[in-house]
């Protein structure tokens, strides 16, 4: 007992660090945790695969390599919803300069997993525009819910057909946007409070707003989505993990006569799983055995500590 309450603190840095790295080298299946859906996820999954096919999104990508383990994977989920029911998306950022390079480095690595899937990749002009970074986040959003035509004035994009760059008003992919009503969604995963101001300025406005945060942002955009201001919500990892277990097994969906893992009573249809080559990858659910895994050598940290005071006190009385 001496010695476990006398460890070496830097012993215990490295039992942690091995606790919490060995779920990513360990198969998907070896990592799975079966997660309940809240109805928050459940409404944002709802809604993202009742967008029409062939619609275009807008997605405003605030995070950078920081909270990669939250945002890369909603944004990986959101953009496999977009290959799925084949919609067109226009990529932007309003909060961090490095946002539009690492939102551009997830397409490249979902286009890579659809090339060796067998699936038709994003193709930049015909499928999704890249626009960049918008210092003014505030008066961008005032400017899409006022006149959509006018937002990305003077922003063009390389068109391989015609050789040259021309305005993005010419790509398939806005060319028959007139309003902000005519967006299947507006989709923010973000790390910061860029939520509220896109709220602010895109409430009320006709389209839908779709928030997907890190978890130190939940408990404010939870207020958004009571107020019924946005559809649904994705909250940091559990957010993540929860569209993972409803593109993998559907929702209020059974395909052997049992009863649906995912039930969304506030939902009278059903979703079926995404096809195979865009179920996910578990990226979600590996970073949740690893948190898993830190919070189990916690509480049994806690313990030996409590047990170790329990021995010494016996021990001072005799």
């Amino acid at each position: 007992m001496e010695k476990l309450l006398n460890i070496n603190r830097y012993a215990m840095y490295l039992l942690l660090c091995v606790v919490v790295t060995i779920p990513f080298f360990l198969p998907p299946s070896a990592t799975v945790i079966p997660t309940l859906t809240n109805p928050n996820t459940q409404d944002l999954y709802i809604n993202m695969m009742q967008i029409p096919e062939g619609s275009t999104v807008i997605i405003e990508s605030d995070w950078t390599v920081s909270t990669r383990g939250e945002s890369a994977g909603q944004l990986e989920a959101f953009l496999k919803i977009c290959r799925h029911r084949n919609l067109k998306f226009v990529l932007l950022s309003g909060a961090d300069p490095q946002a539009p390079q690492v939102a551009l480095n997830t397409v490249k690595r979902l286009n890579a997993q659809f090339k060796d899937a067998g699936l038709p990749e994003f193709k930049p002009w015909d499928d999704y525009l890249a626009v960049g970074l918008f210092p003014d986040p505030a008066a961008f959003w005032q400017t899409v819910s006022a006149n959509i035509r006018t937002s990305f004035a003077g922003k063009t994009a390389y068109d391989p057909a015609a050789g040259q760059r021309r305005s993005v008003y010419e790509s398939p992919v806005l060319k028959n946007i007139k309003t902000n009503k005519d967006l299947g969604m507006v989709v923010i995963i973000t790390a910061s409070a860029s939520l509220d101001t896109m709220v602010q300025r895109m409430s009320g406005k006709g389209t839908k707003l779709a928030p997907m945060v890190t978890g130190v942002m939940a408990p404010e955009a939870m207020v958004y989505y009571a107020s019924g201001q946005v559809v649904g919500l994705s909250n940091g990892l559990r957010g993540v993990v929860e569209l993972e277990t409803m593109m993998a097994r559907g929702v209020n969906y059974s395909a052997d006569s049992k009863e649906p893992f995912v039930k969304a009573p506030q939902f009278p249809g059903k979703i079926e799983p995404l096809p195979e080559g865009l179920k996910p990858l578990d990226r979600g659910m590996s970073y949740f055995a690893s948190l898993h895994a830190a919070l189990i050598l916690m509480i049994l940290a806690v313990v030996l500590g409590n047990i170790g005071l329990l021995y010494q006190n016996r021990k001072g009385k005799s």
